[in-house]
């Protein structure tokens, strides 16, 4: 993985964000690999939206990790309403 180095006029670095996304009542929702497969399609189509680069997504059967790239320009909360 190639290291990202966000440059401002004050800054230089990286800041990545780990999202861990879990389904009401933490039911096993993604045993069902289609659903996990079908999940993480979407994920990724509403974070190219936003111009947020997924590095990695994994998921247990009651819940989902995303981590996240070149997200400073948006709240966590707006990035966990977008997916």
């Amino acid at each position: 993985m190639e290291n990202i180095l966000v440059r401002t006029s004050s800054t230089v670095g990286e800041s990545n964000l780990h999202l861990q996304i879990t389904p009401a009542y933490r039911r096993d929702v993604f045993l069902n690999k289609q659903v996990w497969e079908l999940t993480l399609i979407y994920i990724k189509e509403k974070l190219e939206k936003i111009h947020v680069i997924p590095l990695s997504a994994e998921c247990g059967p009651d819940h989902a990790h995303v981590f996240l790239a070149n997200w400073k320009n948006f709240s966590i909360s707006y990035i966990a309403q977008a997916i």
